[in-house]
């Protein structure tokens, strides 16, 4: 975190308010000196409670900051500004004194809870609304508690010595979040895991490889590479076999199928061969029903001339029934 501008009002000593612009020091490395009560550890309060809303000692709210000589109408805030991971960040606090209706009872009340981020010239709203919504985004976003900022960051008066006397398990913590230790012990992890999970692989090729062996009965690996070596050859005699082979079944399939076509045409002739004896054995009795067609065919032509004779030798009878002929003279 590098402090870019800090601005408070009604804070603390600060009556009026003051702007401190931090990105005009020429160092990133400066002092806050001043004698005892002027104001210093205010302007540490002032961070902490832009981004918190709690001084850095967790002690004082905003009833304890709000200045005493503010008058009612003064509203008290905070805005810290401030570049991170070259982003930068605004967060913003305001206390205001409120009257109750039908009364004179003064409470204060908080609002204007707010943190922004540049964005293309302007500035984007990132959290806004309740104090602990924005609290948390800034737990999220510096990956420090309030009580951890107040140690690692601000060093208040006197608190230093409470990240020395801290617990062990409180100064790990500490010190990954503040040196970014975590990437590494990601790393650490990762590269563990990717050990162990090489060795179970080894393991498993090594117990394989020792089944192996004992099923082929050898002892070595350099034996078992030996028969696979001379399996290999045996294998690429077999393959060149088997492609002669499957050639020779080839040609055995083509001549399979010219046979068969051969043959389906012999038993064409064969059938045909037959037909023609059956046709010659029959050639005199063809001759025959040809014969008998002829004479059949000139009966058939005769036979109207025998149906008129035949109807006019019977109308010759039936008039003779009808007028007997007389008896001739003697």
């Amino acid at each position: 975190m590098k402090p870019k501008q800090l601005r408070i009002q009604a804070f603390g000593p600060y009556l009026e308010k003051i702007d401190i612009d931090f990105s005009s020091l020429l160092n990133e490395i400066f002092l806050i000196t001043g004698s005892t009560g002027v104001g210093k550890t205010a302007i540490l309060d002032a961070i902490c409670f832009a981004l918190y809303g709690q001084s850095t000692g967790g002690r004082r709210g905003w009833e304890e900051m709000r200045c005493k000589f503010a008058p009612d109408g003064k509203e008290t805030f905070v805005e810290f500004t401030f570049e991170l991971k070259g982003e930068i960040y605004r967060f913003t606090r305001g206390l205001k004194v409120h009257i109750k209706r039908g009364s004179k009872e003064k409470v204060l009340q908080s609002e204007n809870h707010c943190c922004k981020q540049t964005s293309q010239g302007g500035w984007q709203v990132l959290e806004s609304g309740a104090d602990t919504r924005v609290t948390q985004y800034a737990i999220k976003l510096l990956h420090l508690t309030r009580e951890q900022f107040s140690q690692v960051i601000v060093l208040p008066q006197g608190d230093f010595l409470k990240l020395l006397r801290a617990k062990s398990s409180e100064k790990t913590q500490i010190l990954k979040t503040l040196f970014s230790t975590e990437m590494w012990q990601n790393v650490t992890t990762a590269a563990k895991e990717k050990e162990n999970t090489l060795q179970s692989k080894a393991e498993g090729i090594f117990v394989s490889m020792n089944t192996l062996l004992q099923k082929e009965n050898v002892e070595t690996q350099e034996e078992l590479e030996r028969m696979i070596a001379q399996y290999s050859e045996q294998l690429e005699d077999g393959k060149r076999k088997s492609e002669y082979l499957a050639q020779e079944v080839q040609k055995e399939e083509a001549a399979f199928s010219e046979a068969a076509v051969l043959d389906k045409l012999f038993a064409q002739l064969d059938e045909n061969e037959l037909r023609m004896q059956k046709i010659n054995q029959e050639k005199p009795l063809q001759q025959e029903r040809r014969r008998r067609l002829e004479k059949g065919s000139r009966l058939r032509a005769a036979h109207p001339y025998f149906q008129a004779a035949e109807r006019s030798r019977t109308d010759s009878q039936s008039k003779k029934q009808a007028f007997p002929l007389a008896a001739a003279p003697p």
